[in-house]
Order: C-alpha cells, then structure tokens, then sequence
C-alpha cells in the first residue's frame, strides 16, 4: 500500500494511491470525505484543495481508518525519491524498544504531523518542550507501557506541585496526546 501527496497547481494537492480491496476502499472513502475534492482521469489521481481543512480532513480519515502514519524515521535526503514535494507514508509499524534515537523519532513524527496540520512554529517547540519533558520523568519506563494514569498524574503534578496555569496544563495535555 502506497501513497502520495504532492502540490499540484497553485491551490491543489494531488494524491495518488494504490492498495488493494478493503485497504483500497478505506483509502478512497477518505478522500471522497474532502469537500471540493476532484478525479484527474487523465493523470489517474485525486486533487484536493491545498488548505489547512482539507488536509486535516484527508489526514485524520486515513489516520482513524488505522492504516498510515507519517514514517519519520526514513532517510528521506538520501532516498531515490527525494523530491521535495512529495510527502510519502508507509504502513504502521511496532518498535520493540525505547532509545534516544526512539525519543528523537517520536518528535520528528510529532513535527510531521504539526506541519501537516499547518500549527505554528510556537506550537510545535511548546509541544516538543512537553513531551520531551514528559519522556525524560519516565525515563526508566517503556513508553509504550505508559497509559492515561501517568499522562494525568504529569499534568496533576503541573497543577499541584508547579501550580501552574490552567493553559499550560492544557497545552501540555495536548502534546502528550500526540504519543
């Protein structure tokens, strides 16, 4: 399974994909999800509107089917698809181990996704601030490990111990959310 974002025109994004049955099916009823979306029979793809809603549409569809992430750990410089309009995703996959490289991926794929999503560049060193934060007091626990009592125990103990302000408290909710 396979798929392609890229910048078509001034105001479009294409998207190309190829799956097969039900993974085909998923793809495509995420993509008809996009108001204003169009069928190129001549380039054989879809285009959607290059605008914040219409990506975080496309983006969350294919994202709640279970299906695609951003693969922030490929070496995308160095690819022969080194194209810096393209924007590819592969398959979800598991990772066995928690190692500082780990740490650097999850905030390399939390960076992915924030500009997707077209955040601010603010939001993106607020959130790295709190999930790096939040790793480095669980440290010695494997995150994946980690559920909803240590994520609201953190934000109780920024609240309580820190007393800090309710936005902060959100925000770093928020972020962690992201994990």
């Amino acid at each position: 399974m396979f798929v392609e974002i890229r910048p078509y025109e001034k105001e479009y994004l294409s998207v190309h994909f190829k799956a097969r049955g039900e993974d085909f099916a998923k793809i495509l009823q995420s993509i008809k999800k996009v108001p204003n979306r169009a069928w190129i029979p001549a380039g054989c793809f879809w285009i959607i509107p290059a605008d914040r809603n219409s990506c975080d549409i496309l983006l969350n569809n294919l994202y709640n089917e279970g299906l695609f992430r951003a693969d922030s750990c490929f070496d995308f410089k160095n690819s022969e698809l080194n194209n810096t309009e393209s924007l590819n995703t592969e398959i979800m996959g598991e990772r066995n181990n928690d190692t500082a490289s780990d740490v650097q991926c999850i905030l390399n794929k939390l960076e992915e996704v924030i500009t997707a999503k077209h955040y601010s560049k603010r939001t993106m060193e607020a959130y790295s601030y709190w999930i790096s934060r939040f790793i480095r007091e669980h440290e010695d626990k494997n995150l994946k490990t980690l559920s909803d009592t240590e994520i609201n125990s953190f934000v109780s103990c920024l609240a309580v111990k820190e007393k800090a302000a309710a936005s902060s408290q959100n925000q770093a909710l928020a972020a962690l959310l992201f994990l």
